[in-house]
């Protein structure tokens, strides 16, 4: 009978299960028993967590949304969108999610 998987997070270093590597706080669900330090998470606590580190997640595509839909992402990333094209406003909003040097 196989266990069903069970979501933790190890704050104290990384962990490897399933064939994969986990950092330290990043949230990972497994059906592997119980290792040292692993704390239990709620799906809702994993998803926050995903949410919160750019790197677990892919980039929208863009090129499939609407203009307004577009606009309300430029919005949120305090990107000015007026009189841009499509093509502008998607060249802007990455350009936004580019690290500051």
């Amino acid at each position: 009978m196989a266990k069903n998987p069970v979501t933790y997070v190890k704050h104290s270093g990384p962990v490897y299960t399933g064939n994969k590597m986990y950092l330290a706080g990043e949230p990972f669900t497994t059906d592997a028993e119980k290792g040292e330090g692993w704390e239990r998470i709620s799906p809702v606590e994993k998803a926050a967590a995903d949410a919160s580190n750019p790197l677990t997640h892919d980039d929208p595509n863009y090129d499939a949304m609407s203009l307004p839909g577009l606009q309300a992402v430029a919005a949120t990333k305090k990107v000015a969108f007026d009189g841009l094209s499509k093509k502008d406003l998607i060249t802007a909003i990455k350009a936004a999610d580019e690290p500051r040097l």
